[in-house]
């Protein structure tokens, strides 16, 4: 395809409501980014897939976009580094995708390296902490999880390296 042309390898998908594919890509003109493909031109020959842009994303120095999820509003969670990055829906499909413009969102406060990243029917996101070997739920309510710290749903298992939840949020 057309992404697999213009990039060395890829490291996360997810698909979102609407059938668009994201990816994390390494090797592209940035060095890592985040790819869409549109579900109507899953070639990108017409359309064309778009490469979101990350030049203002509210992250810290170190964020390297890995892992990917969606929730049922069409937002894009991606994870890396020691942070986890919410893009809206709106975002998305702006003038300039990815764009954040005030409206992109850190969840989980502080990790030590973020993994994988999951979000549950209820919009609780779950974050894999390889660094702390632990997994982590930032709930609805303070994603940000600045009222009180995350929990910790998952410890001691050694190295995590993805999180995946159900439609029940097991």
């Amino acid at each position: 395809s057309a992404v697999g042309q213009a990039t060395a390898g890829y490291r996360g998908v997810t698909v979102d409501g609407s059938y668009n594919v994201y990816l994390t890509a390494s090797g592209g003109g940035s060095g890592h980014e985040v790819v869409r493909v549109p579900a109507a031109d899953p070639q990108c020959t017409h359309q064309g897939c778009t490469v979101l842009d990350a030049s203002d994303w509210p992250v810290p120095a170190g964020f390297d976009p890995n892992q990917l999820a969606t929730d049922a509003q069409g937002d894009l969670y991606t994870a890396g580094g020691n942070a986890v990055l919410t893009l809206p829906a709106a975002a998305l499909t702006a003038a300039t995708p990815g764009a954040c413009g005030g409206g992109c969102t850190l969840v989980g406060g502080t990790v030590a390296n973020a993994t994988g990243v999951a979000v549950d029917a209820s919009g609780n996101v779950y974050i894999a902490d390889q660094g702390a070997g632990t997994v982590v739920e930032a709930p609805l309510a303070d994603p940000g999880c600045t009222n009180a710290p995350c929990k910790t749903v998952a410890s001691g298992a050694g190295s995590i390296y993805a999180v995946a939840v159900d439609a029940s949020g097991t």
